[in-house]
């Protein structure tokens, strides 16, 4: 094997290397847990619950004043919703993905931002809130 070839392998297996640490999962990750009551959608007139499946619906916790769910809309896409309770009208954001694994991001201006991250447990920058692995939670 020539030097060039050697030095691409090199590459190919630093960077297997570097990723051996990281986690990678797919959307349905969060589906695999049985439903339980408390993770039912929020019981509030809103046209972002319009289009999603119930019997999907997962909570994802609460963080920066909103409560977060992962859900399924209609077409089996992935969807992430955010209800601010701190201070807001019970105002509903979401934004769906038909990636399965990929990264989502939802925002309200003067609210939260929130980004699904495939890589599990990513590094979690200042001022941001990590839920459920996945979920980055920020005040825009």
């Amino acid at each position: 094997m020539n030097t060039g070839k050697w030095a691409r392998l090199a590459i190919v297996l630093l960077g297997a290397g570097a990723l051996a640490g990281c986690s990678f999962a797919t959307t349905d990750d969060v589906f695999a847990e049985e439903q339980i009551s408390s993770d039912a959608l929020p019981q509030v007139e809103s046209v972002v619950l319009a289009d999603l499946d119930p019997e999907s619906a997962r909570y994802l916790g609460e963080a920066k004043g909103s409560q977060f769910w992962a859900a399924r809309n209609a077409d089996g896409e992935f969807c992430v919703l955010a209800k601010v309770v701190a201070g807001g009208a019970n105002e509903m954001i979401s934004g769906c993905s038909p990636g399965d694994g990929d990264t989502l991001t939802i925002s309200m201006n003067g609210g939260p931002s929130a980004s699904w991250s495939a890589v599990e447990n990513p590094t979690v920058p200042d001022g941001n809130t990590l839920l459920r692995a996945h979920l980055l939670v920020s005040l825009r």
